[in-house]
C-alpha cells in the first residue's frame, strides 16, 4: 500500500508544479512570507472551484495513507494522514513559490488538509459497514497498460474547467477531417483498452465495459488543452459495435486483438508511405525524441506507444505464447520498422520503441511473478 501512497504523492507533485517552469524568487522576503501573508480568498466562482478541486485531490491520498497506517495505533491511523497531506500540501506550496506560473495560498493548505481527513472519513465509513479496504488485483500488468492508455488519453491531467475553454473546444467538435490511419489506431486503442478493463475487472463487469470506457470522453472536455471531436466518438462507437457483435462472442480474440495491434503498429509506423531515397541519420540515444519534443505531445505518444507495444505483448502472451518470445517477436518488428523509417521523412529513426517494448514486456514479467508469490 506504500506503493500507492508514493504514486498519489507523485501525481499530486506533478500536478501542482506542471509545466515546472521556475525562475528566481520574486520581490518577497521569501516563500515563508508569501505563505503567512496569503490568506486572502474571495468567494467567487472561481475560487470555490479551486477549493473542490483541492479537496477532491487529497481524498486519495488521505484514504490511501489510513489504509497503510491501519495496522498502527488508531491515533496515527488517523492523525498521519492529515499530518502528511499538511507536510505534502505545505512543501509543494513553497516551491510553488518559485513556479512562474504558480501562486502560495495557505488556503490551498487547509483546503489539502480537508481533503485528506474527508479521505480519511470515507474509509473509515466503508470499514464500520463492513467493506473491504484491500485490493486486490488479479492482472496487475493488465492494471498498468490500461493506466498508460488513460495517460495518453488524458495527459497532462490537469483540470481546466474554465467555461470559455470548454465552448471554444466544444464548437471545434467537428473541425477534424477523417484520415484512416489514427482513426483505425483510435479504434484498436479503445478495443485493447476494454480488453485490459476486462483482465482487471473480471467477467462481472463484462457488460459494463464500454459504459466505463465512455467516462473517458467528456474527461478530455476537461482537462487542460485536450478536447474530444467527433474521431473520438466515432471510434468508440465502432470498437463498441465490433465487440459486442463479433470480439466477444469467439474464442480466440485474444490472439484477434494482438494482430489488430501489430497492423496498427505497422501502420501508425510507415504512415504516410512515401519513402525517400537517401536514409537520415539512426538515433542511438534512447527516449531522446521524448524529451526533445513538447512535454504534451512527447509524453502521451510515449505513454500511448508504451501501452500499445505492451498491449500486444500481453495479448500474444494471454492467446498461449511465452511472454519472452512475445517480446522478442513485437521487439524485432519495431526495430524493422525503425530501420524502415531512415527512408520516411517525417519519422525519428531510433532504437527507444524496441528498448520500450523489452521494458514493457519485463515490467510485465515481474508484476505476474509478484502476483504468484502473493498468499
Amino acid at each position: 500500500m506504500l506503493r500507492i501512497v508514493l504514486a498519489i504523492a507523485a501525481l499530486l507533485i506533478y500536478g501542482s508544479l506542471y509545466p515546472w517552469e521556475f525562475h528566481a524568487a520574486r520581490g518577497s522576503d521569501g516563500p515563508l512570507d508569501a505563505l503567512i501573508h496569503s490568506w486572502h480568498i474571495s468567494l467567487n466562482r472561481f475560487e470555490l472551484r479551486d477549493i473542490a478541486v483541492n479537496i477532491a485531490i487529497y481524498m486519495p491520498f488521505g484514504a490511501a495513507a489510513y489504509v497503510w497506517l491501519s495496522s498502527r495505533r488508531a491515533s496515527v491511523c488517523f492523525l498521519g494522514p492529515v499530518l502528511m497531506a499538511a507536510v505534502l500540501s505545505t512543501c509543494i506550496e513553497i516551491v510553488q513559490f518559485y513556479d512562474a506560473r504558480r501562486f502560495t495560498s495557505s488556503v490551498d493548505i487547509v483546503t489539502n488538509i480537508l481533503g485528506a481527513a474527508l479521505g480519511v472519513a470515507l474509509v473509515t465509513t466503508l470499514v464500520k459497514r463492513g467493506h473491504t479496504t484491500a485490493i486486490r488485483i488479479q492482472q496487475p500488468g493488465a492494471a498498468l497498460l490500461l493506466c498508460c492508455w488513460l495517460g495518453a488519453i488524458l495527459f497532462p491531467l490537469i483540470p481546466d474547467l474554465s467555461r470559455t475553454e470548454l465552448s471554444q473546444k466544444l464548437s471545434t467538435f467537428w473541425g477534424a477531417g477523417f484520415t484512416p490511419i489514427p482513426f483505425y489506431a483510435l479504434v484498436v486503442g479503445w478495443l485493447l483498452a476494454a480488453r485490459m478493463l476486462l483482465a482487471v475487472t473480471g467477467e462481472r463487469l463484462r457488460n459494463l465495459l464500454f459504459p466505463l470506457l465512455s467516462l473517458v470522453l467528456p474527461t478530455r472536455f476537461l482537462v487542460l488543452g485536450l478536447s474530444a471531436g467527433w474521431e473520438f466518438w466515432g471510434s468508440f462507437l465502432l470498437a463498441w459495435l465490433l465487440w459486442q457483435a463479433f470480439l466477444s462472442r469467439i474464442r480466440h480474440h485474444d490472439l484477434l486483438l494482438a494482430w489488430m495491434a501489430v497492423l496498427s503498429l505497422v501502420a501508425t509506423g510507415l504512415a504516410p508511405f512515401h519513402f525517400v531515397k537517401h536514409a537520415q541519420p539512426f538515433v542511438w540515444i534512447p527516449f531522446r525524441a521524448v524529451f526533445s519534443t513538447a512535454r504534451e505531445t512527447g509524453f502521451a505518444l510515449f505513454l500511448g506507444k508504451a501501452f500499445l507495444q505492451g498491449a500486444t505483448v500481453w495479448l500474444f502472451r494471454a492467446a498461449g505464447l511465452r511472454l519472452r518470445y512475445a517480446a522478442a517477436a513485437v521487439a524485432l518488428l519495431l526495430a524493422g520498422l525503425e530501420f524502415a523509417q531512415r527512408y520516411l521523412p517525417n519519422h525519428v529513426a531510433e532504437i527507444t520503441d524496441p528498448l520500450l517494448c523489452i521494458l514493457m514486456a519485463w515490467m510485465l514479467h515481474r508484476l505476474q511473478r509478484a502476483r504468484v508469490r502473493q498468499p
